[in-house]
């Protein structure tokens, strides 16, 4: 009878224990399950901020050559514009040295050398009008320019303080993909 008793209230205690660890193993799987879906769902971020990062690295550099284009264009611009002056100056100096020297041959031809002189210092002063002509169009395109220039600073300055503000999450989404890691293996090794 008293091995009936010690049956009856073993076997009870046994189906609860086992119950009970079915339960528990049926819970660690239920955790690892929900342990791998953040895993993933971080890793989807990780991505994400890792494609942010790449796209706001290849909007500065375009943003960089674009602007190395422009300051090549306006050193072009510059030097037209500095030879227009360059070339009126040249011109003058040999008007005034051809006039000198002619006058100097021949002195008999001081009144038409001197007015051949004004006639040619006259045409190179068109040929500078006609040569800088274009810089008030240039002008009013840097205003135009000056203003893209200051929206795209505004950009580069956007995009370099978001790049470590978005390396920063990535480090701390790779430490949260870790501990999670780290949990799934705990869990595995408490279940077994």
């Amino acid at each position: 009878m008293k091995k009936i008793i010690f049956i009856l209230t073993i076997f009870p205690l046994t189906l609860m224990l086992a119950f009970e660890s079915g339960n528990i193993a049926s819970q660690f799987n239920i955790m690892k399950q929900q342990l791998e879906t953040n895993k993933v769902k971080l890793y989807k971020v990780q991505n994400e901020l890792k494609d942010d990062i790449s796209r706001q690295r290849q909007e500065l550099t375009k943003i960089e050559n674009g602007l190395d284009r422009v300051l090549s264009g306006l050193q072009v611009f510059k030097r037209s514009f500095d030879a227009c002056y360059i070339d009126y100056d040249d011109s003058i100096k040999s008007f005034t040295e051809i006039r000198d020297n002619t006058i100097r041959r021949y002195p008999h031809k001081r009144q038409e050398a001197t007015n051949m002189y004004y006639e040619d210092i006259d045409s190179t002063k068109e040929d500078l009008k006609t040569c800088l002509s274009s810089k008030g169009d240039f002008l009013a395109e840097l205003k135009g320019l000056r203003t893209k220039l200051d929206s795209m600073k505004e950009t580069i300055d956007t995009s370099r303080n978001s790049i470590p503000r978005l390396e920063k999450k990535l480090k701390d989404v790779n430490k949260k993909i870790m501990r999670i890691t780290e949990e799934i293996n705990s869990l595995e090794g408490t279940s077994e």
